[in-house]
């Protein structure tokens, strides 16, 4: 079962009857499920007042604190700041500990994940972003990925899709008239981007040698086999004009 939570960045605004929003300040409200369920975060970025940006910083450890003012672009600063302060502050509630204290590590591949030593209850977790959006998910004793992607023109969209995707999918995003479906292509892409994130095996992986179609004609959860793993794959509709997905081990 997905729990789906929203959070947006901004106090000027109302809150939007379709969604549960939650304030900066309150990230904290956002609690594990203890069950099987999926925590699930998005939040969008608007523009970071002087107090929101203290605020979200204090969560973090003094190196994250001087790696997010080692970005040069505004947009990949609080991108970087909001996810590691969501992230921190949900495993924070979990581990009992203030957010700054969450001993997270990082991964052969660049994957964060919590100390294996203090990760008793075996927490999971994954975060992606693009633009103005930031997905983080949750999940106790077992592996997930996230993705999420703005659906947009850019070129070379072929060129990726004839080189990283599986010949099954390729049919669908070149078509036979030669046009790229842009919107399948982002909506393949976040799928194989789920699944390689959940194994946590970098950017490198193969992603030609399996094909995520089955999860593209199920509104529901796909068991789909890679890598000698059953991998459990879902299309998320988070956000008009995105591409998001999920996998699960």
């Amino acid at each position: 079962m997905l729990k789906l939570s929203m959070a947006r960045l901004s106090r000027a605004h109302g809150v939007d009857s379709a969604s549960t929003w939650v304030q900066v300040a309150n990230f904290g409200e956002l609690r594990l499920p203890e069950d099987q369920s999926i925590l699930l975060s998005l939040v969008r970025l608007e523009r970071l007042d002087e107090e929101d940006r203290r605020t979200l910083l204090r969560f973090l450890n003094s190196k994250e604190q001087n790696r997010c003012e080692s970005f040069k672009v505004s947009g990949a600063r609080s991108r970087f700041l909001v996810a590691r302060a969501l992230v921190r502050c949900v495993l924070g509630k979990a581990l009992d500990c203030l957010p700054r204290e969450v001993p997270i590590t990082t991964g052969e591949h660049g994957k964060p994940a919590l100390d294996g030593i203090r990760n008793m209850k075996r927490i999971e977790f994954n975060i992606s972003h693009s633009e103005d959006l930031v997905l983080a998910g949750f999940a106790l004793h077992t592996t997930l990925g996230v993705d999420i992607e703005q659906v947009r023109d850019r070129t070379l969209l072929d060129e990726i899709t004839r080189k990283h995707f599986h010949p099954d999918e390729q049919r669908l995003v070149l078509g036979e008239n030669g046009e790229t479906d842009v919107t399948m292509f982002y909506r393949i892409w976040s799928l194989k981007e789920a699944v390689v994130k959940a194994m946590g095996i970098g950017i490198g992986y193969p992603t030609a040698s399996f094909s995520v179609v089955p999860a593209l004609h199920n509104e529901g959860s796909t068991p789909l086999e890679f890598a000698g793993m059953m991998w459990h794959c879902q299309q998320l509709q988070v956000a008009k004009g995105y591409a998001s997905a999920l996998a699960l081990a």
